[in-house]
């Protein structure tokens, strides 16, 4: 979190300096206003973008000397439609990571239980991916994340060590959570905006340009979508040249403990 500590001491140095010089009539009070708004917004932007590694150190691509990528998924597994998506994968010889909330194993241990058993990796993306969990004390976060490793080492045998952030969002106290912790945290290369972009072709075309050696994908096997997308876009990524490989193999780190 050095970036976070220089940037807060750099601002408090502006604003302190802002101030006393308003106080002299030197400047106008929108000034020092302006500074305040102006790093809010920057602390707001830097939260949204993993990629910044602002406050916490991430991964979001591997080996780009390589034309390899990985998929992985959030937020599941589902009954709906993880299953669906397991037959897909298996059937073009892909191996995903699914970062999967504590409470959806809990409800579907059997499904959680396949992505193991079909040699796939399960992840950490917190116990309830709570839209507050953003607020969450650090304490919170920490029980939420070991909660979470309980129930998925009751699947696998062993700790989880790859973590990724609900919606891709990281603050102060999610990082002083994770010192607690001794995870890999995770990112991806680029949005795909799979549960945003309705129209397929738009959404593989999109992909495809912005792809690279060494790029993790990040989707959702809550999106029915995703069902119908995912054999063409294998097969697409496969005719660019990519092979697609376990997010272990593609960022040569453990996934579990």
């Amino acid at each position: 979190m050095i970036k976070y500590y220089i940037s807060l001491a750099l601002f408090n140095i502006v604003e302190v300096t802002s101030i006393v010089l308003y106080y002299h009539n030197y400047i106008s009070l929108i000034i020092p206003i302006a500074c305040v708004i102006i790093y809010i917004s920057l602390l707001a932007f830097f939260s949204f973008n993993i990629s910044s590694q602002f406050y916490i150190p991430a991964i979001c691509s591997g080996n780009q000397k390589k034309k390899q990528i990985s998929l992985t998924f959030d937020d599941g597994p589902l009954r709906e439609y993880t299953p669906e998506m397991l037959d897909i994968l298996a059937s073009h010889k892909v191996k995903a990571a699914f970062f999967c909330t504590g409470k959806s194993i809990k409800s579907n241990k059997v499904i959680a239980e396949r992505i193991v058993a079909e040699g796939h990796i399960i992840g950490n993306h917190t116990w309830s991916h709570s839209y507050w969990f953003d607020f969450f004390t650090s304490k919170m976060m920490v029980n939420e994340l070991n909660e979470t490793d309980k129930i998925i080492k009751e699947i696998t045998g062993s700790k989880p060590l790859f973590f990724r952030p609900p919606y891709g969002v990281t603050n102060p106290s999610l990082s002083r959570a994770l010192k607690k912790m001794d995870y890999t945290v995770i990112g991806w290369s680029f949005r795909t905006y799979d549960t945003i972009i309705k129209d397929q072709k738009k959404m593989i075309d999109r992909i495809l340009r912005k792809i690279d050696n060494g790029s993790i994908l990040n989707f959702h096997d809550y999106n029915q979508k995703m069902i119908s997308i995912l054999p063409e876009l294998i097969n697409a990524v496969r005719n660019e040249g990519f092979s697609i490989e376990p997010l272990n193999i593609l960022i040569e780190r453990k996934p579990y403990v």
